[in-house]
């Protein structure tokens, strides 16, 4: 719900259309349907600040979200797959792990 690649690219319209000085702004003038998660990665990675921001803030909600299911189901192994941490991976795993090992109860995982 809020990591997802279309939670991503809500937010980032969102952000847009209040505003927010963005790279994507003249393609969101231009062409709203355009927007995906490859887009924003691109502009970040050339230093578009709301762009990196919504990525991290997506990392955080996964690390929650995974941190949440170690805690009541304690699986051997979690598997990440889809759009966003295929394209996004090197701007999530961080603020992912960051929340991840904020919310874990127990103090034995592996990564």
């Amino acid at each position: 719900m809020y990591a997802s690649g279309w939670a991503i690219i809500n937010r980032i319209k969102s952000g847009l259309q209040q505003g927010v000085h963005s790279s994507l702004a003249s393609l969101m003038e231009k062409h709203p349907d355009r927007i995906s998660i490859e887009g924003i990665v691109s502009a970040a990675k050339v230093g578009d600040q709301f762009a990196h921001t919504m990525l991290w803030e997506a990392g955080l909600h996964l690390g929650t979200g995974v941190a949440t299911i170690v805690n009541l189901l304690n699986p051997e192994a979690i598997f990440l797959g889809g759009e966003v941490p295929r394209v996004a991976k090197n701007f999530i795993l961080k603020p992912l792990f960051h929340s991840f090992r904020g919310r874990l109860s127990t103090a034995r995982w592996e990564i």
